[in-house]
């Protein structure tokens, strides 16, 4: 066998493998991002909502809503749960986004929904 045909088989054993490796290594970057993303919007929904003494529910589900919209989700992709408890430190605010979550590439697996869920105290209370 000759040196060239060595070399011909051996990256046809392995190019895939490395394709597999780099087309997963972007697709979970992306998700990463996009998982930092839906935490931030998730905490800043959350603040807004305890600075609003009048309605912290639907100024932090408005937060969260503005946010996705800009961030380019579908409003069909989107779920945000926002409810106002009794705590051992007060009320508090919880928020909750999840959002579908769509792979650059798709050709490894991803999970399908990105999540995020805040609490914070409100504000004055």
């Amino acid at each position: 066998m000759s040196r060239r045909g060595g070399v011909a088989v051996e990256m046809a054993l392995v190019l895939p493998v490395l394709l597999v490796l780099l087309v997963g290594t972007v697709d979970w970057g992306w998700f990463f991002v996009q998982q930092a993303g839906v935490v931030v919007i998730a905490r800043d929904a959350a603040h807004a909502g305890v600075l609003d003494s009048e309605a912290p529910a639907a100024a932090a589900a408005a937060r969260a809503s503005a946010a996705l919209t800009a961030s380019g989700v579908p409003a069909t992709g989107q779920v945000v749960q926002v409810t106002e408890t009794s705590a051992s430190v007060g009320p508090v605010l919880t928020v909750a986004v999840q959002v579908t979550f769509e792979p650059l590439l798709g050709l490894v697996p991803c999970p399908e929904h990105l999540s995020a869920r805040t609490t914070m105290r409100l504000a004055g209370e």
